[in-house]
Parts: C-alpha cells; structure tokens; sequence
C-alpha cells in the first residue's frame, strides 16, 4: 500500500530495532503478553512487513513460509508446505481503525502468493476474530490459549493471481 502518508513493504533489516520495539509496545506493554514471546527462532527466517509514515513505524506483521508451525495437529505434514503462518501482527494504537492492519496483511498475503503458497494461517487474539473475518479469513477449530490469552486458529485460501 502507497498512499500520501503510508508506506507498506517488507522491513530493511534496519528497521528491525524498531519493529522490535512496536511489537514490545503492542504486545508487552499493552496486553501483557511475557515479553520473550515477542520474537522467536523464526524471526530469523520469517518475512517482515513494515507500514512507514513519515519515516515512523506504524505498523508490522510476519510471514513464516512453508514452516511445519503453520500446521495445527489436525493437519497433514503435506500440507504444511504449501502454507505459511502470520503472526506478530501490530499496530500503533493511534493508526488503529485507518486501514493499516488490513494493508499489512495484504502485503503478507502477496508475499506469501509470490512464495508459491497455496494458504495462510494464523492463530487469532479471539477478540481480534471480527477483523480476521472482514479480510477473508476463516475460523477452524475452538478458542484456546496462547500466551495467556484466548486466540481462534483461522486460514484463508490464496487465489492464483494470473
């Protein structure tokens, strides 16, 4: 997304520092979510989105690609390649509510389309369920915890884009 004052694109890996502490702000600070579940062993290798305005992080999100975490337990290890996991998903609080989520995960999503992935994953703060669903995304499962709090797990099937 590009617009007069919001930029969407993958981080630089010197914006890192910043998503990082977004994450801390959003995640820590706000929800009380234990701040070493802020980043994890697939950071390293997971896709980072950034929404910009003026120079200032408003907003991020992460695709982990064809990564085994994407499955729940009722899924088929076959499965698991062709999909990919998004997580980490924070917004400022003052940005909420103005299209910035919903464009990150636009661009999550074609990032994921681009790596030849055929779905996407994501395990829901329960209360966030509404704005999942405006997006496309589909509840599977039953509600149940993670760090502490109610997520659902949800997926949306990536059209082929010709």
């Amino acid at each position: 997304m590009t617009d007069s004052t919001v930029t969407v694109r993958p981080a630089d890996p010197a914006e890192m520092p910043a998503l990082r502490a977004l994450r801390r702000d959003v995640f820590a600070d706000e929800q009380g979510i234990a701040a070493e579940l802020i980043t994890d062993e697939h950071d390293a290798d997971a896709v980072h989105i950034v929404a910009i305005r003026d120079g200032e992080l408003i907003g991020t999100g992460r695709l982990v690609a064809g990564s085994s975490e994407s499955s729940t337990s009722a899924e088929s290890a076959a499965s698991a390649g062709s999909a990919g996991k998004i997580g980490r998903l924070a917004t400022r609080p003052a940005d909420r509510g103005a299209g910035v989520g919903a464009a990150v995960m636009r661009e999550l999503e074609r990032q994921a389309r681009d790596r030849g992935l055929a779905e996407v994953r994501l395990h829901a703060l329960d209360s966030a369920r509404s704005f999942y669903d405006r997006i496309g995304y589909r509840a599977c499962g039953e509600v149940f915890l993670e760090a502490g709090r109610a997520h659902i797990a949800m997926r949306k099937p990536l059209p082929v884009l010709r």
